[in-house]
């Protein structure tokens, strides 16, 4: 079976160029007028705006996720390496290359210890940790 039906793919052939109508063409110069702020802006990863994380006032569950009582509860990093870094985050260039990889890291600490904190030990934020399925599997 042909995935587009031959009697319409036939039709669509033979339709007089009358009723067909034209589409108007998109250059980029027509884009370019539309949107001049978005057309010309220099070329960017997109990604989450992580930098919220670290810089002040910072979310109350990163503050806790990050203290040291948190890392060395889990043991998982550093906490003298964590403050050095949140430290040099805040110095760096913003929309930098090392800015941005430090953020990547430094999220990821955040993640892991939520990780950590949502699935193992409830303790080390004021957040919900996972309790479970409420409802008993039945089979």
């Amino acid at each position: 079976m042909p995935l587009v039906p031959t009697f319409r793919f036939e039709t669509w052939l033979r339709a007089p160029a009358e009723k067909t109508q034209a589409q108007p063409k998109t250059t980029a110069r027509n884009r370019n007028k539309k949107a001049p702020g978005i057309a010309r802006r220099p070329k960017a990863i997109f990604r989450a705006p992580l930098d919220s994380f670290h810089m002040d006032p910072e979310p109350k569950f990163v503050k806790e996720l990050l203290s040291e009582e948190s890392l060395r509860r889990t043991g998982y990093f550093d906490h003298a390496a964590v403050a050095h870094w949140r430290k040099a985050y805040r110095q760096m260039r913003p929309a930098s290359l090392p800015r941005l990889s430090v953020e990547m890291g430094l999220a990821a600490v955040v993640a892991t210890q939520l990780w950590h904190h949502t699935f193992i030990d409830g303790s080390l934020t004021e957040l919900p940790a996972w309790t479970g399925s409420s409802t008993a599997a039945t089979g």
